[in-house]
């Protein structure tokens, strides 16, 4: 009986201590920004408030909404932002993580580096039409963003912008854009198939599409002259690229465990074919090198196993060390022009074909003649 009574006491004792915490939680759910407030610094809104909000309303007093302002505001769901704002700050909202509802009027010209990284709730944002470029991680680890609505007049994406936005399926990128930073599209894991890369950009940064899984349309323009190291790499559902001619530089492992790859046509006139390029592209059946490459990199082609041709042009002077590791059903002819092979640059290859004067034959291969 004393059991049962210590019991009782015990939760009664602890209710009415739960009762009192909620009781004392409720007041700080909703904050009012004093009227008169023109710019909202990250000390604006009390620490209480800032744990507890839902819900916090911003007077048309305000012009600015500063770095850091509402960074944190974890439980924070829904909020209007007035035409009189003109500026969201640097990691203005990072790490609201709840909020699935915010819209920015187009009164707003500047949106600060990471002001939205980490709001993992929103699922659609549209950009106000007078903003003109996506700095820095704006939208990093927005995990359920769906779709994004881009004005006409944005001319640059930064680096990071959208990377981890993990559920992204809708993005158009306007013709006005003219830079995309490294990264920008980087592990949007399992919603972007299909992406166009506008005719003004001249360079697809390093990591810009990397670990895109689903992408499986991607149409390079003729304006684009350098790829960037891991530009696509990951993109494991790509099947296939047309590399154009204005294309003079591609870096490491640019397309590296692109594991659906079947066909790759390079038409531009590039001089090496990159470390790790292509490998692990499992699925690569058919790859066009062009004349004029001089160099093939370390483990260019490596475990690129289902390869049934590959011609390598008499302009190709050196191998790199397992550059063309693990064909093993394939048989290779090496022109003579080439003067240096690599170790382990055939290794369980089935047979090479080479006349030439490099050293350390036959390289791994099983059989050369």
């Amino acid at each position: 009986m004393k059991k049962k009574i210590l019991i009782f006491s015990l939760i009664y004792f602890i209710s009415i201590i739960t009762a009192g915490c909620f009781e004392n939680l409720e007041k700080y759910q909703k904050y009012d920004i004093p009227n008169g407030t023109k710019i909202i610094t990250e000390k604006t809104i009390p620490q209480k408030f800032k744990k507890y909000a839902t819900n916090i309303t911003i007077p048309n007093s305000v012009t600015e909404i500063g770095d850091y302002a509402f960074k944190d505001c974890i439980l924070l769901n829904d909020i209007i932002i007035p035409d009189s704002v003109t500026k969201i700050g640097d990691y203005a909202f990072k790490d609201c993580s709840f909020l699935n509802d915010i819209t920015i009027p187009d009164s707003v010209t500047e949106i600060g580096e990471h002001a939205l990284e980490g709001c993992s709730m929103m699922i659609t944002i549209t950009i106000p039409k007078n903003i003109i470029k996506i700095k820095n991680n704006t939208f990093d680890r927005c995990t359920s963003l769906e779709t994004i609505t881009l004005p006409e007049k944005i001319t640059e994406i930064e680096d990071y912008a959208f990377t981890s936005c993990s559920s992204l399926k809708n993005i158009t990128i306007p013709n006005s854009v003219n830079k995309i930073g490294k990264g920008a599209f980087s592990c949007c894991f399992t919603g972007l198939e299909t992406i166009i890369i506008p005719n003004g950009i001249t360079k697809i940064e390093e990591e810009t599409f990397s670990s895109c899984y689903v992408l499986k349309n991607i149409k390079i323009p003729n304006s684009v002259t350098s790829i960037g190291s891991n530009a696509f790499s990951g993109c494991s559902t790509l099947k296939k690229i047309i590399i154009p001619q204005n294309v003079t530089e591609i870096g490491e492992s640019a397309f590296s465990t692109c594991m659906e790859l079947k066909s790759v046509k390079i038409v531009g006139s590039i001089k090496t074919i990159e470390n790790r390029m292509f490998s692990s592209c499992v699925a690569l059946e058919n790859v066009t090198i062009p004349e004029g490459v001089i160099e093939i990199g370390d483990s260019a082609f490596s475990f690129c196993n289902s390869l049934k041709t590959i011609t390598i042009p008499n302009s190709v002077k050196k191998i790199g060390i397992l550059s063309f590791n693990d064909w093993t059903s394939l048989d290779i002819k090496i022109p003579d022009s080439v003067e240096e092979i690599k170790s382990g640059a055939f290794d369980n290859v089935k047979h090479i074909e080479y006349h030439g004067k490099a050293k350390g034959a036959p390289w791994g291969a099983k059989s050369i003649n």
